[in-house]
């Protein structure tokens, strides 16, 4: 049967403009939609869409693969419902060679034929990360040591700033970080140089980058909690108790965010410095005695508490220093700022030689020359861009949330071959920006792409939301939209209502979902944390599994329950261990090293034993093993039978004992 598109999916199937950028929310079936779109253009009677010319882009080879096979089973159908159609015996002829690839693979596939005029070699090859973080190591290390042979001073301060003053090699570390973060973002050690005069050009803290995002960052915490604490000033007046005991604290903290932000607005510093001087809180709350406070108040003093920590912190890290201190700060922090690019400048050139004599290139190189190959130092297409453009009709990408400024350009620049784009991602799911990715890219689009159906078009594309989640309880679709509003209003992200998730799983009537909680531990000394949490998910699931039912009425399994974990490789361990003492099976998917299996660590201890006796813990693990069979208690009589020496002195001493009618003394032998 065939699906049942929503009036969001089928407009994104069927949307034939220049370029479409697609909000995708969790569950909402993108991947589906993805692929019935390109399905759908190799199928239409009137399209002359061909799979050899498209270009799908996803974000790993996993999904590449995954979105190859879920075309070729729709192709297929559709030819066993039309075996005599040639185009579609064509289309699946192709399916092999088709672009469905990694951004790093595509960047691969334009380069090989540019090699020559890239200053690669024609049989240059990818480089494995953990190569190139050697020989990158081995670079730095090299142009360090000689700067420190040469005995510069704007490096010696740079080397007393930056460095450790325990560990030369630290300074190593930071530079490798730099180089590194400046990749990622498109940028070099020009743009470093370029950021040095910056700072040096200006008479006004705010005005300098650094000062920019300070204030920036201010003025987002002081109008954070102003709206929070002139909203609780207007809870506590309407009751006496309330308003003796919290309104003055309210009060206090709330002139003070209104005084921050006046001052961030007319960009003045030192009125930052005055406020925070002149805020001059009461000492501590009063609350009353044998008060039963709401949960309005309780919340109240956990704000009021996590106010004073913010505060303390932004004043003694971004305003300790008066605004002249600052400018002269942002002068040496430029000069930094030019030494680093001095070097990182020898860096890149000599890293990028000594690549070049391996006939290497890494990741990051594939981005940066495929960039350079297609666009000019405006931005602008090259006529190899528009070359490479041509061999595609249509061009899809998928999670373009986690796409950076450099394969943005890469994108952009392939589509002035005439290649309509579609561009699908979520920006509530970025997750990379470590790695350099930019989802303010992302939200640049939606900016500038209007939604289909707007009176005002952009020729470039439009936009369109696709909210419905058909995956998850109507419970975790209004915790995640309550989640989202709150922190992305807080971010530099726009979040509009259409980014917010729609309920659209199917349901049975007699569906009741189980609620969302938050459930808060509190810390206590001597416990681990890992361990507590692990103890309490663990009574939960007991509980769920003695007669909690799902949302359709059937009662819980275990295999119903999925446990989420940040660090699971780290804290997967306690979890499990938790649910097996309770007699919950579990299944811990978390990879683990062939060297911690039981069953290879008892091998790796007899071979050590063998290799040296003398070893205590490998010669008592091997023995305590089912190979030998010794008890603890065997082990702590045998290590008693001398006063000196290695466990192996007493094993041997116990063996030649004379008493041959000890059990002992016969295993030991």
């Amino acid at each position: 049967m065939a699906p049942k598109w929503t009036a969001a999916q089928q407009t994104a199937i069927d949307y034939r403009g220049r370029g479409l950028l697609l909000s995708a929310a969790a569950g909402s079936g993108k991947t589906a939609t993805l692929t019935q779109r390109i399905v759908t253009l190799l199928t239409e009677p009137d399209s002359e869409a061909e799979i050899s010319r498209m270009l799908c882009v996803t974000f790993t080879r996993a999904a590449a693969a995954e979105l190859r096979e879920r075309i070729g089973k729709a192709l297929r159908q559709a030819l066993a419902a039309d075996p005599a159609n040639e185009r579609l015996t064509r289309q699946i002829c192709d399916l092999g060679r088709a672009q469905i690839t990694t951004i790093h693979s595509f960047c691969l596939h334009i380069l090989r034929p540019h090699a020559a005029e890239l200053g690669l070699p024609a049989g240059f090859s990818v480089a494995q990360p953990a190569d190139v973080a050697a020989l990158a190591r081995q670079v730095m290390g090299d142009i360090l040591s000689g700067e420190y042979d040469n005995g510069e001073e704007d490096f010696f301060r740079l080397a007393d700033t930056l460095g450790g003053a325990r560990d030369e090699s630290s300074l190593d570390d930071v530079m490798l970080y730099l180089a590194d973060v400046l990749t990622a973002h498109g940028m070099n050690s020009d743009d470093l140089a370029a950021l040095a005069d910056r700072m040096e050009g200006t008479q006004q803290f705010f005005a300098s980058p650094l000062g920019a995002g300070t204030r920036v960052q201010t003025r987002r915490f002081a109008a954070h909690y102003q709206s929070y604490f002139a909203s609780m000033m207007e809870e506590f007046s309407g009751d006496e108790t309330c308003a003796k005991a919290f309104l003055p604290m309210a009060s206090a903290h709330e002139s003070l965010c209104r005084a921050l932000l006046d001052a961030c607005d007319d960009g003045d510093y030192s009125a930052v410095r005055r406020a925070f001087a002149e805020y001059n809180p009461p000492a501590r709350l009063n609350t009353p005695r044998k008060y039963e406070a709401p949960p309005e108040v309780e919340y109240f003093k956990a704000q009021h508490t996590a106010f004073k920590a913010e505060c303390k912190k932004l004043r003694e890290k971004s305003f300790a220093m008066t605004e002249e201190e600052t400018l002269l700060s942002a002068v040496r922090t430029a000069d930094i700022c030019r030494t680093s690019a001095r070097i990182l400048r020898r860096f890149y050139d000599e890293l990028a030689e000594c690549k070049r004599e391996r006939a290497l290139v890494d990741f990051g190189d594939l981005e940066s020359m495929a960039a350079h190959l297609l666009t000019d130092a405006e931005g602008n297409p090259t006529d190899a861009a528009r070359s490479a453009g041509q061999e595609y009709d249509y061009i899809f990408i998928d999670e373009y949330q986690d796409t950076n400024r450099t394969q943005d350009s890469i994108f952009r620049s392939l589509a002035a071959g005439g290649g309509a784009r579609f561009m699908v991602g979520d920006i509530k799911q970025s997750i990379y920006r470590f790695r350099g990715a930019d989802p303010a890219v992302f939200a640049d689009y939606r900016r500038r792409w209007p939604m289909i159906g707007e009176a005002e078009q952009n020729p470039e594309g439009s936009s369109l939301f696709m909210r419905e989640n058909f995956r998850c309880d109507r419970s975790v679709v209004d915790f995640v939209n309550l989640v989202s509003r709150h922190i992305f209003s807080a971010g530099s992200i726009e979040f509009t209502p259409e980014d917010e998730l729609a309920f659209a799983k199917l349901s049975p009537d007699n569906y009741s979902p189980t609620p969302a909680e938050v459930c808060l531990l509190k810390r206590e000394t001597g416990v681990s944390s890992t361990e507590k949490e692990a103890a309490y998910v663990a009574e939960r699931i007991d509980g769920l599994l003695s007669g909690a039912r799902l949302a359709d009425g059937t009662p819980v399994r275990p295999q119903d329950i999925a446990i989420l974990l940040r660090s699971p490789g780290k804290d997967g361990a306690a979890f499990a261990e938790a649910l097996s003492r309770r007699g919950i099976p579990v299944q811990n998917s978390t990879p683990t090293s062939l060297f911690e299996e039981p069953e290879v660590v008892l091998m790796l201890s007899i071979l050590r034993a063998i290799d040296n006796p003398t070893r205590d813990i490998d010669l008592a693990a091997a023995m305590k093993s089912p190979v030998f069979g010794f008890t603890l208690r065997d082990l702590i009589r045998i290590r008693r039978s001398i006063a000196e020496g290695s466990l192996w002195d007493a094993v041997r001493c116990c063996g030649e004992a004379e008493e041959d009618s000890d059990e002992l003394s016969l295993r030991c032998r």
